[in-house]
């Protein structure tokens, strides 16, 4: 279709419908073909569609900056096609040769042996729910309170009547998780029906994070206004006979794995088989709770 705004007669058309062309741009050559003209005034415009481009790159240019299509042009087009395509690919091959010499635990990429800083790195939207909880807890403003029980079925709850902390025992617990964590792992074995290695290490593995979590919780994971709550626990009946990871949620293993990696400095196994072995596994639990977030870490 070939639209006019002044006089076809007295200026003719110098690129035809369908026609293949040239368009220069800067030091580069691209392959056209002529999708409509235009007419306006004393300039000839031309809609151009470049051949291997989607159709979104299409484009009104001026006369003057196409050219007629020549053997030359199309020799030269060619060439800077084929240099494009080996500069792309030597581009791709940089990239996967450094895939391949740099590790990968839990999304970021290292070039060292890893540290228990690295198995232990929470990913962005576990550290969102960190800090968004800390804001909470500790929120400026609100009263410490009495505490005092709520009875819920058959279950008393310890709770604070200012809300800055939760309430006990949490809905999903760490102990709940790490159950969960231990069938992931057992669907992972050879054999469901029989207790497999995966799943004999996946239990060790959970074991030694509740031993873990007792000991840190007191003494490094606990806010100022959450100490009259821990203390109470031993007064209340349905909680004292309960490990801590049957009565703290998920928020205190994001806080846990905070300072993991100063405690297993000290702590840990200290053979790199071993410490790999412990890092995958504490990496992988990472995962579970990143992909498990919306039910592991529900408001209060």
């Amino acid at each position: 279709m070939v639209s006019t705004l002044g006089d076809a007669d007295e200026i003719p058309q110098r690129f035809e419908l369908e026609e293949r062309v040239y368009y220069n741009e800067e030091e580069n050559i691209y392959e056209a073909v002529i999708r409509n003209a235009l007419l306006k005034g004393q300039k000839w415009s031309y809609l151009v569609h470049f051949l291997g481009w989607n159709v979104r790159w299409d484009k009104w240019v001026e006369d003057r900056e196409l050219r007629k299509a020549t053997e030359d042009l199309r020799v030269q087009a060619a060439q800077q096609e084929e240099k494009s395509k080996r500069m792309k690919q030597e581009a791709l091959n940089r990239k996967r040769k450094k895939r391949e010499e740099v590790g990968d635990i839990c999304g970021k990429r290292i070039n060292h042996t890893p540290t228990w800083d690295d198995y232990c790195e929470l990913p962005f939207t576990l550290k969102t729910i960190l800090i968004d909880e800390r804001e909470r807890i500790l929120r400026i403003g609100t009263s410490d309170g009495p505490l005092h029980e709520v009875h819920n079925k058959d279950e008393s709850i310890l709770m604070r009547s200012s809300r800055n902390v939760h309430a006990l025992p949490a809905s999903v617990t760490i102990k709940a998780v790490l159950k969960h964590y231990v069938n992931v792992k057992k669907k992972e074995g050879e054999n469901p029906c029989a207790v497999s290695v995966i799943e004999k290490k996946a239990i060790a593995f959970v074991n030694g994070i509740e031993k873990i979590f007792g000991e840190a919780l007191p003494a490094l994971l606990l806010y100022h206004t959450e100490r009259a709550q821990y203390i109470s626990i031993n007064d209340n009946l349905a909680l004292r006979s309960l490990k801590l990871t049957e009565i703290y949620g998920c928020e205190y293993l994001l806080r846990l794995f905070v300072r993991l990696p100063l405690l297993l400095k000290h702590s840990g196994p200290s053979d790199a088989t071993s410490r790999h072995e412990m890092g995958s596994q504490l990496v992988d639990l990472i995962v579970l709770l990143q992909k498990n977030r919306h039910v592991c870490f529900k408001a209060d």
